[in-house]
């Protein structure tokens, strides 16, 4: 009775680094990363429907000269392969990115046409990056990608409902009773921070 049940369940991740910042940074750029996921056609996904992840389509500012994270939000959900090709383009298109991080693999390779579909009827298009694990093992690229960054404060998150499954699942990683989908396609954001040419911040829109 009154327990509460938001202690972490590991010490990779604390419940004091995740801060929060409802002012989007005005200097920067958008980065687009998307952890495939759960599609519902039977065709794609097969018989275990109920028990796939969801997808996470993260939208995150870099900004400032230490290219710190604004996450403006986490796009998730378990939907048909050609409703996903819609939320991944829809996502390309608000942050106005024209190159989207996409894990290599199974699911990137289905997904591929029914992108190019969508891109053409939704009148938005961008380049696909192939992201790989960069030989490491998934929890290790999610704790290389996020842990330092988030314990010095160098990724802050803009205030909205993503933010409740996405810090729990933070907290509770890497336990396997937890889905990783929020932090692992965060964590994609730093190949695509990594591999990206110099842009000027002070250069105005």
């Amino acid at each position: 009775f009154l327990s509460s049940f938001n202690t972490a369940a590991s010490d990779v991740f604390h419940p004091d680094w995740i801060k929060t910042n409802p002012r989007e940074p005005e200097d920067g750029w958008y980065v687009v990363t998307v952890d495939l996921a759960g599609f519902e056609d039977s065709a794609v996904a097969g018989k275990s429907g109920k028990r796939l992840d969801n997808t996470a389509i993260s939208m995150v500012k870099i900004h400032g000269d230490k290219q710190d994270w604004w996450v403006k939000t986490q796009i998730r959900g378990r939907w048909t392969v050609e409703r996903t090709a819609d939320q991944i383009v829809n996502a390309a298109r608000e942050a106005q990115v024209t190159e989207v991080g996409i894990e290599r693999g199974i699911a990137q390779q289905a997904m591929g046409p029914y992108l190019r579909d969508a891109m053409a009827r939704l009148g938005y298009s961008f380049t696909i990056k192939l992201l790989t694990h960069g030989n490491r093992n998934k929890v290790d690229r999610i704790v290389w990608g996020l842990q330092g960054r988030l314990e010095h404060g160098r990724i802050t998150f803009n205030p909205g409902p993503y933010l409740v499954d996405l810090t729990d699942e933070l907290l509770q990683f890497p336990s396997k009773q937890t889905k990783d989908d929020g932090p692992d396609s965060l964590s994609y954001v730093d190949q695509m921070v990594e591999t990206m040419p110099y842009l000027d911040m002070d250069q105005e829109d």
